[in-house]
């Protein structure tokens, strides 16, 4: 035990202390205890409801998590930015619930400055205070790819233009947002710009020329590249990202012993990230949907494990990944629900579109099926895929 409490059994802030200990040695359960006795015996002060937010977040109940920071921010709804930023990842990694977890980082933003470091009521540690101006650059780094993903491009790319658009990361930035448009010529000329300066050894360049070259039909270039990337590459969510590309890759040029290498490599990662990161379980578990609808390794499996996810994080990738799962059941009614829900949350998608028009057309409505290409492809011009289906009914 850290210390015991003897001498001020009644002051809340030695349990808060201690909590904070625990905490730093991953004692959760303890933690939780700790803060939830200084809420007993202090129910005004936000800080303790947010250290309790955030130990339940770790261990991936969201739903007290969520109910906690809530608390906190009622309390002190512009007292502390960290509040807001913790939020926004339990809406995103917890919820799916990508257009709230946005609002939340805009509201980090705007309240980085207001916190008072004297304030009565909290016990925020000074070495969290850092440089307002380096704090919000850092938030927007982030707050950029969550409104990509919700296909807000515009939005997205206006954001990108508060921190200095011609430096590395805001290149890294854009690209994304250009890959969603099909502008591939595009960032294939920035992220060469960039190995040409010295970024020759960062692994998320390398994966935005493989997928460029991929989503061009380069598949040679594509897979050298992708390779390149996971090489390099030592974070979790990047590395899965250009496992599923390679497997994309693979499965197109029918290399089904590659392709099933890959498959049984990424579920082991994707099983370890889910019990290695509880508060970010369920978009682990979408990830493992995804692969067993890809993989074909038990489509009755991935379907029940598609509706799980759907129940917990119903996000539009969530709702895509279900729409694939019943195309490949034959369950084109179910399909078109599934993909209809994904693109009422997200319009701007072209991969919806395309997977919707082929639920269409298995359907026989070869006029909606077309009309979901024609959409497709008024996101991204380039889509190959889509424009080998309208070739098709032409």
């Amino acid at each position: 035990m850290p210390f015991d409490i003897v001498f001020r059994p009644e002051d809340p802030f030695i349990y808060y202390s201690r909590g904070n200990i625990y905490m730093d040695i991953k004692n959760y359960l303890k933690a939780i205890k700790d803060y939830t006795k200084a809420i007993e015996l202090d129910k005004s002060n936000a800080e303790y409801y947010y250290c309790r937010s955030k130990v339940y977040f770790l261990l991936g109940d969201c739903e007290a998590a969520l109910k906690d920071i809530n608390t906190a921010i009622i309390l002190e709804p512009k007292a502390n930015n960290l509040y807001y930023y913790l939020r926004s990842d339990i809406f995103y990694w917890g919820k799916g619930d990508y257009n709230h977890s946005i609002e939340d980082l805009k509201k980090a933003i705007k309240y980085i400055n207001t916190f008072k470091k004297n304030s009565v009521k909290t016990s925020y540690p000074k070495k969290y205070i850092t440089n307002p101006l380096k704090e919000k650059n850092e938030i927007i780094i982030i707050l950029v790819p969550r409104i990509t993903m919700a296909g807000r491009y515009d939005e997205a790319l206006a954001w990108i233009k508060r921190i200095n658009p011609k430096t590395y990361i805001s290149t890294l930035l854009k690209s994304e947002i250009l890959l969603q448009k099909g502008k591939y010529k595009d960032v294939i000329k920035d992220m060469s710009r960039l190995i040409n300066i010295g970024f020759n050894k960062d692994p998320f360049v390398y994966f935005n020329l493989g997928k460029s070259y991929y989503e061009l039909g380069n598949l040679t270039q594509a897979e050298e590249n992708i390779k390149e990337a996971i090489n390099s590459d030592t974070v979790s969510e990047g590395l899965i990202e250009n496992h599923f590309l390679l497997l994309h890759l693979y499965e197109e040029k029918n290399s089904k012993n590659d392709a099933k290498e890959i498959v049984k490599l990424m579920e082991n990662q994707i099983i370890n990230n889910i019990e290695e990161y509880p508060n970010k379980r369920w978009y682990w578990k979408e990830n493992l949907t995804f692969l067993y609808a890809k993989s074909n390794v038990d489509i009755t499996k991935a379907l029940n494990l598609g509706l799980q996810v759907v129940k917990h994080r119903p996000c539009w990738d969530s709702y895509l990944n279900l729409g694939l799962i019943y195309l490949k059941m034959e369950n084109n009614i179910m399909s078109v629900r599934s993909l209809e829900k994904a693109q009422a949350l997200n319009p701007n998608n072209a991969w919806i579109w395309y997977y919707l028009g082929l639920a269409r057309k298995e359907l026989n409505q070869m006029k909606a099926a077309k009309y979901a290409w024609e959409q497709g492809l008024k996101i991204n011009p380039n889509h190959r895929f889509i424009k080998e289906e309208l070739e098709k009914i032409k």
